[in-house]
């Protein structure tokens, strides 16, 4: 449309995230007690556990899209046995679903700038949210990035409305500035997580990068100073490199700085005692069938 107008065309990445997404709805009288993170990564696979309105709550497997034989969780019995195996997220599924397993795949990354070496290329347009970026929607931050950047909208009309071409740069600036590295910092966690995924589906040894974001989250889990800034940056109210840039956080800082990512402590089906343990988890031996394809997910790694 832009480019129709006679402006010229916004900067724009795009590309497929990478994940496959399996989710379930439920409902019952009471929404399950959350036993550990909402997001928990486990392997080659990730769970989702998420609250509803109306005493409804759903469930979600997603795993990289390439892992032909996870498309198995797309059958209930499977995606019941795989989640029954994880202890923490085991209580979700005692309820009665209202939905099948629900398939998504697809999802986009994508990022827009509307400028091009600092200077706008249309003025009087201001792309918000996900009009300007999305990314996956595993981290659920999507409405708090939104806000973020509807408030700085606000504060740009406030002092540049009347003047065109200021509101289109400072748009720009403001944006780049204080909402883009919320994208950035979640396209890195998004592709460390798919290559960890990659790698232990085709058996190799996968470290965590050191990132700040890792070395915040590992030191969150026995340090209350980081934890508190840890959930700022979850929440949307700072930046991880603001966080530990902070005077106030200095012996939080050297935590951080002395921490190191660490595989996932949370107990999942690898906890088992054996892949034999796996496989009687994970395929269905009543209807003498060989094992289902969903249970090699438990047997990598």
């Amino acid at each position: 449309m832009l480019v129709a107008l006679g402006a010229g065309a916004p900067y724009e990445q795009a590309e497929d995230s990478g994940f496959t997404y399996y989710t379930r709805y439920f409902t019952g009288p009471s929404r399950p007690a959350a036993r550990g993170p909402w997001l928990m990564p486990l392997g080659t696979i990730s769970l989702l556990t998420i609250g509803g309105d109306n005493d409804t709550w759903s469930v979600t497997v997603f795993t990289s899209s390439r892992d032909a034989p996870v498309k198995a969780l797309r059958d209930s019995d499977c995606f019941t046995r795989v989640v029954r195996a994880c202890p923490l997220q085991a209580d979700w599924l005692d309820g009665r679903p209202i939905t099948a397993v629900m398939p998504m795949a697809g999802v986009l990354d994508r990022y827009r700038r509307f400028a091009m070496d600092g200077a706008p290329i249309v003025t009087g347009l201001a792309a918000v949210g996900d009009a300007w970026a999305c990314t996956n929607p595993s981290a659920g931050r999507g409405v708090s990035v939104g806000m973020v950047h509807a408030q700085l909208l606000r504060k740009t009309v406030r002092a540049h409305l009347d003047n065109p071409p200021g509101f289109a740069k400072a748009c720009d600036d403001s944006t780049e500035q204080l909402v883009a590295p919320f994208y950035q910092n979640q396209i890195k966690a998004d592709r460390a997580r798919l290559a960890a995924m990659t790698a232990l589906r085709d058996g190799r040894q996968w470290s965590p990068p050191d990132s700040v974001m890792g070395r915040l989250t590992a030191a969150a889990s026995y340090d209350a100073d980081v934890f508190r800034a840890l959930m700022e940056t979850v929440l949307c109210l700072a930046l991880p490199e603001e966080v530990v840039e902070r005077p106030r956080h200095k012996r939080t800082d050297r935590t951080i700085r002395l921490s190191r990512p660490a595989a996932s402590p949370w107990p999942g089906p690898r906890s088992a005692p054996s892949a034999a343990h796996h496989m009687s988890l994970l395929h269905d031996k009543t209807k003498g069938h060989t094992p289902h394809p969903c249970s090699e997910i438990s047997a990598r790694g």
